[in-house]
């Protein structure tokens, strides 16, 4: 009797790189070593003038499932967009996002797939915790903070960090048919796409090693007395290009609006109909359709809505 192989899953994992020769190899090297997928690479330099390309082209050479583009320099978001754009043709069943700096568990897309499920006709995203290292990978911290997914928090937070994201074609192909000019992240993107039409699965547990070297495009804080400063320095500074999830919300609508479920297509429009008005944003503050997960991070939600700083 001849026993079939098991079929194991196919997973694109995008990554877009600028600079990132210091710590590339030892990301790669985690990539290449996961266990219980097949893996293909994707990666989109975006402009970088360090040794980031070389290293690339030499990866590319020695591994088959490698795939590299090099590009001119579009910025964090647009770059990863791009990658998804690439991703369309992809003939893997799940896709991950990836950054330059990190290094990944080897059960890290396993756990992720095995979550997420075999069916490809929901969009479902999965994302996790992460684990907090310095830049010798020495243990700093674990993200604690017990997240509930939902549309009225993906409005105005991101829980879906992007380097622990993996996603199913059906939610690539939902992004990929109304691609964003000014989304604010292009993981945030992801969170909003999946809570809108889909499902999340978020995984209090972590399988990535998350980098922090004061060089990151975006960081992890651990520390609550930086995120109280960060969060309350919105209410007396100038909004202008700092914080504007209002600016994300109809971006979405224009996106998404005559597809969007009845639901969400009114929180969106509600959190916008009401800025010019005191005792409307007032009222919506108080509504609890938009949410943060932490409560001090919440009650800070409550008072940006207030003051009309979102």
């Amino acid at each position: 009797m001849i026993l079939q192989s098991e079929v194991r899953p196919h997973v694109c994992v995008l990554m877009s790189t600028y600079n990132g020769e210091q710590f590339l190899a030892e990301q790669l090297d985690s990539l290449l070593a996961q266990q219980g997928v097949d893996v293909t690479i994707v990666i989109r330099d975006d402009g970088s003038s360090d040794g980031t390309r070389k290293l690339l082209e030499l990866y590319e050479s020695r591994n088959r499932n490698i795939e590299v583009h090099l590009g001119s320099n579009l910025g964090v978001v647009l770059s990863f967009f791009e990658l998804m754009r690439i991703a369309s043709t992809s003939a893997a069943d799940f896709f991950a996002l990836c950054d330059q700096d990190d290094v990944w568990l080897p059960e890290k897309l396993s756990k992720a797939v095995r979550a997420l499920g075999p069916s490809q006709t929901i969009p479902r995203l999965y994302c996790s915790a992460v684990r907090y290292v310095d830049r010798s990978l020495r243990h700093i911290s674990v993200s604690r903070t017990r997240l509930r997914p939902g549309f009225g928090n993906a409005v105005v937070e991101n829980i879906a960090t992007g380097c622990t994201t993996v996603f199913n074609k059906a939610l690539l192909q939902r992004v990929n048919s109304a691609p964003p000019t000014g989304a604010l992240m292009h993981d945030w993107w992801l969170y909003m796409v999946a809570t809108a039409f889909g499902e999340v699965v978020f995984d209090p547990e972590s399988w990535i090693l998350y980098r922090q070297h004061g060089r990151n495009v975006i960081g992890g804080t651990t520390s609550m007395t930086k995120m109280l400063m960060i969060r309350l320095r919105r209410l007396t500074v100038r909004q202008d290009g700092i914080f504007k999830c209002s600016d994300q919300a109809r971006e979405f609508l224009d996106c998404f609006g005559g597809r969007c479920p009845p639901a969400h297509r009114e929180v969106l429009q509600e959190m916008l109909a009401v800025r010019g008005d005191f005792f409307e944003r007032l009222r919506f503050a108080c509504t609890g359709k938009v949410r943060r997960n932490h409560w001090v991070d919440d009650g800070i939600l409550r008072l940006l809505l207030i003051a009309g700083r979102y």
